[in-house]
């Protein structure tokens, strides 16, 4: 944990990489449950440095929205930045989070259609050859 708060400097890397950084840290609080424990020590290690007020908000949400809909979408996030993240109302954060999951899911859905047409096409041609 202590590596990761080192890294979230945003005079370092780009927005990002410190969407990145920032949906790790949440993971890691995520293993300890959010406990007050791992919010103190991640307050102790970055408060000082980061100018941020409310800072752990950023990795709770980054965690949240990128965990439904995939941890790969970091990397093409351009209209999600660390700015909004923090300022979103947990009521629209609601709705993004439960967006994220029905695309998830639409992709999910339409691999599975793929491969029952691909399998039922194969069956088909199967019994053709028969």
């Amino acid at each position: 944990m202590t590596y990761i708060c080192t890294l979230i400097r945003p005079e370092y890397t780009g927005q990002a990489a410190q969407l990145l950084h920032y949906f790790s840290l949440g993971s890691l609080i995520q293993e300890k449950a959010w406990s007050q424990e791992a919010k103190n020590l991640v307050k102790k290690l970055i408060e000082s440095s980061n100018r941020l007020k409310n800072f752990l908000i950023i990795p709770q949400q980054t965690y949240y929205l990128y965990r439904a809909r995939g941890s790969s979408y970091l990397y093409s996030a351009w209209s999600i930045t660390l700015y909004v993240l923090q300022r979103l109302y947990q009521e629209d954060f609601a709705i993004l989070q439960a967006e994220a999951q029905f695309l998830a899911q639409q992709e999910i859905d339409e691999v599975l259609d793929i491969n029952y047409f691909t399998g039922a096409q194969q069956a088909g041609e199967a019994n053709v050859t028969n």
